[in-house]
């Protein structure tokens, strides 16, 4: 959940969750122990996604392989832009970029172990 869509879920607006995280960066308590609070929630939270996440690479689950390279490594692993494909090709241009970007990913998976 997004820190917006927590403040909402708790019942304060976007801007005062804004104003407090702020308040407890410059270190006025309480607000730097409800930062530390948020903080380690999120590294929580996000430890969990990412423990799934390798969990399915791991059982080579290709769209999970596909969002973890174009997250981290997006100038590496971006699909190619069909806008930028010739007109020539149009229709087949798409269909051939994503079996060329999925042979591409199980290929460096493949040369790999993954989450080691």
């Amino acid at each position: 959940m997004s820190r917006r869509g927590a403040a909402h879920a708790a019942g304060i607006g976007w801007s005062t969750l804004k104003v407090w995280l702020a308040s407890g960066r410059r270190g006025h308590e309480p607000f730097a122990a409800f930062l530390a609070r948020v903080e380690q929630a999120e590294g929580k939270a996000e430890r969990v996604v990412v423990d799934a996440l390798v969990e399915a690479i791991r059982e080579r689950k290709v769209d999970a392989i596909k969002f973890w390279l174009t997250s981290r490594r997006a100038a590496d692993w971006q699909k190619p832009d069909a806008e930028n494909d010739s007109d020539d090709d149009v229709g087949d241009s798409s269909i051939d970029a994503d079996e060329s970007f999925t042979r591409s990913v199980l290929a460096a998976i493949q040369s790999r172990k993954v989450g080691t």
